[in-house]
């Protein structure tokens, strides 16, 4: 039973490693876009979209895990990693299981470093265009002031705009 539900883990290990070479695929791409370019935007959206559904499968995923690694560390009286596993149980899946959950780490600290990239840059594009967004309605509401009918108001009015 043992046997069965490692090797079941490692084919899960080797679909969940796939899953997470797309994520960071997909974090690649979203950190060499540019959110300043209009032509991009919808690229970043795409990009975002398909990442939020490998981030929802990854997590399935895990959970359709959890079973194998309590028959595992029920069977083999370890911990449930890896490491541990290998430890109880060294054989080829064993160790194959913890070469695939290494590059699962590594993939990961890949994909956080290209997430803090894209996540800077779109900051970045988020305050430039809060920035854009401020201007245009002090110039609406310049604009409407200065167009409002003067005879409602007391006072007056000096206009000084620059050319």
């Amino acid at each position: 039973m043992a046997i069965h539900a490692l090797n079941e883990l490692v084919i899960h290990y080797e679909e969940q490693t796939e899953l997470y070479r797309s994520l960071h695929e997909k974090a690649g791409c979203l950190a060499g876009l540019n959110p300043e370019n209009e032509a991009e935007l919808n690229d970043i959206n795409r990009c975002l979209q398909e990442r939020a559904e490998l981030l929802a499968q990854i997590a399935r995923r895990q959970e359709e895990a959890e079973p194998l690694w309590q028959v595992l560390c029920n069977e083999f009286a370890c911990e449930p990693t890896p490491a541990a596993v290998l430890a109880a149980c060294p054989c080829h899946q064993a160790a194959r299981l913890a070469g695939l959950h290494e590059e699962i780490r590594s993939l990961l600290a890949a994909i956080c470093k290209l997430d803090a990239a894209a996540a800077e840059k779109l900051q970045r594009g988020q305050k430039k265009l809060r920035e854009k967004q401020k201007k245009l309605q002090l110039s609406r509401r310049a604009d409407r002031l200065y167009r409002q009918a003067t005879g409602l108001s007391e006072g007056i009015f000096v206009d000084c705009k620059k050319l």
